[in-house]
Formats: C-alpha cells, structure tokens, sequence
C-alpha cells in the first residue's frame, strides 16, 4: 500500500474516532442534526361512532354505506388510522374490515380478530340466554314494559327494565353474551317470542362474543396489540380499548394507537354496577387507559374515540381535564369546539338528545415536538383538526380527523448512540493500529 493510501486511511480512521466521541458530547451527534422539510413526516388519523349498534330498519342501508366509505380509495386516503365505535356484530365487524382492505387499509384489530384476519372462529352454536332464568323477566316486561317496547326506542325499554323490573333483572344474572343477543334482538324478544328464538333456542347460529363495538383500521402495520376490557361485570354498556403500535409509511416513527369507547352518561338509565355512578365509572375508563403500561412509556400516543365526557359537561369534567393534565393535546376541542354529539342531529334526536357534547376525542402526546397548554391546545409542529359528516342521517355522532404535519424524525435513544459510537471508536482504532 503506497504512501497516499496509508495517508487515506489514517484520516479516516481519525474521523471515524473523532465521530465516535462527539456522540458523547452534549450537543453533537446524529440527533441534533438540522431536519430538512423533505425529512418531515404527517400523520392523520380519524374517530368516530358509527351507531350501528341501533338495530333499526334503517341499519342494513347504513351499514352499507358506512362499509363503503371505507372501500371507497379516494376518501380511505384521508386517513392513516381509524377508531370506529359501535361496531357491535360480529358480522358488520368483517364486513367492514374486507370493505377497508380494498380501500387501502390492509391491517386491522378488534376484540374478534386478533389482527389481520377477516373472519374470527366458527360460528357458536346453542343459546345465548338461558331461558328459565329470563322467563319472570319477561313476564315482569310484559306487564310493565309493553309501551316502551312498542316504541321501539332502547333507552326507554332499558330504563324501563331497570326501574320496574329490577329484581327480575338482577335475579335473570344475564351473561354478557345474553346482554349482546338482547341488545340485537330488544327486549321485544322476550315478549313476542321474536328474539327469544333467536336468544334462546339451541339451533342459534350467532355469536355474540362481545366485540364491545371497537374496530381500529389502519394503512400500515399494527403490532404489541391488546384488546383489553374494563371490568369484568356484564352490563349493558359494556366498554373496552384496542391498543397497537402504528409504524411505517409517513408516520415516521413508532406510534401507541388506542382506540375506545368509554362508560356514558346513562340518563333515565339507573346505573347498575360497582362504581357508584357513571362519571366514576367514566373516570376509571380514562385512567386504566392513561396508566396502560405501553401508553405510558411511549413518546408519540393518539388516544381515539368515544370518550363519553366534553369540556362542557360538568359531571364528566373530571375525566376531560385528567387526560390535559397527563400532558394531551386536545386538538378539536381547543381549535374547532363544535359538538360532536348534537342536539340537532336527527339520529341523535331519536336516541333522545336534548343536550350537545363534544364526546369525540382525538387525544395527542408528543412530548419530543409537541408542546400542550393546559386549556388542550398544541404548539411545536402543525397539527389541525376538523368535524367529519359522512352524510346525513348515518350516525349519532359526527366523526372528529386530527392532522398532524412536519413530523420530525425520531432521535436516536442513547443506546443507539453509544452503540453506534463504540463501533465507530473501534473501526477506527483499528485501522490506526494496522497502519
């Protein structure tokens, strides 16, 4: 080897070595390069309540065009992640996940699926309700109860269950699949034998596995995944959270996505449970998914979905601001501020609203680049957010979209440093010791 090369070689062993000790300087190093705007990443991500959970005659046309938005490829590319709530059957579950496929996004969780897979276990067969149990429910519900359950409106029929047939209820100790196959069927089953054919028969080829109505969607892998209940105790409003790392394509960087539906404000309703009233009940939701051991280790979270409290509803409040005070970002809320479930919407209207709430939340933590103040809002990186209507007459609620741009690259941890140091100050001392 001539002269030049030795030369060659020894420069590049020194700045290999000198590489190696600015990583442990203060200041220095890969992370602390300048990002170009071509480095940035964006992410975009949308909530919302489908209300396929109302099993009226206008559900099959609703289902179809809430599966369509998703297959169409023009409005699917809005979006990264989706939270979709009330998703409650089985079937409507798959029927959307192959739906989303086709518009793009190829992966999926929910508390049937696992991730990934468009079709769960083999239908069960066999009742869902044990008949002997439910038969003085449904004699109480039919002297009691037939007007409300004539009505057709569920709220009225369960407030009625509650109130005026509270013993037979509890004595029923309806599972929760009971209380799924019940909340497809009516209470009219039991009194009309319509669903009791359904609940109750042994020839049933339904499942009714709780899916707690959660479906996340997302264009880009989804791994550490968890479907995770609340509570044990089978009950009406039964509530849960899906939870995956969201990694690739924009996103740049890991990110913890958590989709939910949390416990509501149940008025008319009794509150039937351990909490003592529903705004515990809501706050314990909120706090199990702040103190979720992934959640809280990572930098970058989105927690999306129904989360049943608004800045503007006193009784929940507390939940609100215990999510602010975790260090959130509360982007619609703080930048749009419009109800998400509203008064004036005709779907919510039959479900009784008189009052509007802003129960739709995308809940943002970036601790790296992004700074919250205490009202919610965010400063450090471009996020906006924006009410979506998918047409009239289709839901509840309306959906909520969160963007976020000029998302920076993620640092290396120090690990990555020091490991990438030593192999530097170890090829370069190498090499100077060869020549």
């Amino acid at each position: 080897m001539g002269p030049t090369a030795m030369a060659l070689l020894r420069s590049h062993a020194i700045v290999l070595v000198l590489v190696a000790v600015s990583q442990w300087q203060p200041g220095c190093g890969h992370g602390d390069h300048k990002v170009q705007k071509s480095d940035l990443g964006q992410l975009i991500a949308l909530t919302y309540n489908t209300a396929l959970s109302f099993s009226d005659m206008t559900k099959p046309s609703r289902l179809n065009e809430t599966a369509d938005l998703f297959r169409n490829k023009t409005v699917a590319d809005m979006w990264d992640v989706v939270c979709l709530q009330e998703v409650q059957e089985r079937e409507d579950q798959v029927r959307i996940m192959d739906a989303a496929r086709e518009g793009g996004f190829m992966y999926s969780l929910s508390f049937l699926n696992g991730t990934n897979a468009s079709v769960a276990g083999p239908l069960r067969s066999g009742p869902a309700c044990n008949g002997l149990k439910l038969l003085r429910l449904g004699q109480c519900m039919t002297a009691n109860c037939t007007a409300q359950i004539q009505s057709g409106n569920q709220r009225l029929v369960l407030s009625c269950a509650f109130t005026r047939c509270s013993s037979e209820l509890i004595a029923a100790q309806l599972s929760q699949e009971c209380i799924n196959c019940i909340n497809r069927e009516g209470f009219n089953g039991l009194t009309s034998g319509v669903g009791s054919r359904s609940c109750l028969s042994p020839m049933t080829r339904f499942d009714f596995q709780p899916t707690y109505g959660l479906l996340m969607l997302s264009k880009y892998p989804l791994s550490n995944t968890l479907a995770q209940t609340f509570r044990d105790e089978p009950s009406f409003f039964s509530r849960g959270y899906l939870r995956a790392t969201v990694a690739g394509g924009r996103t740049l960087g890991e990110w913890t996505a958590v989709c939910s539906h949390l416990y509501p404000n149940t008025i008319g309703i009794p509150y039937v449970g351990s909490r003592g009233n529903a705004s515990n009940e809501n706050f314990e939701n909120t706090v199990a998914i702040l103190n979720d051991t992934v959640v809280k280790k990572s930098d970058r979270v989105l927690l999306m979905g129904d989360m049943n409290h608004s800045p503007n509803e006193e009784e929940f409040l507390n939940s609100y601001n215990t999510v602010l005070n975790e260090s959130y970002c509360s982007p619609y809320a703080s930048l749009v501020g419009n109800c998400t479930f509203c008064a004036s919407n005709p779907v919510a209207q039959q479900a009784g609203a008189t009052r509007s709430f802003i129960y739709d939340h995308i809940y943002v933590r970036a601790s790296s680049f992004l700074q919250c103040s205490p009202n919610g809002s965010a400063t450090g990186a471009d996020v906006s957010a924006r009410r979506w209507s998918p047409g009239p007459r289709l839901s509840d609620h309306y959906g909520v979209v969160v963007e976020i741009d000029n998302i920076p690259p993620p640092s290396p941890s120090s690990a990555d440093k020091i490991q990438a140091s030593f192999l530097a100050l170890a090829i370069g001392l190498l090499l100077l010791a060869v020549i």
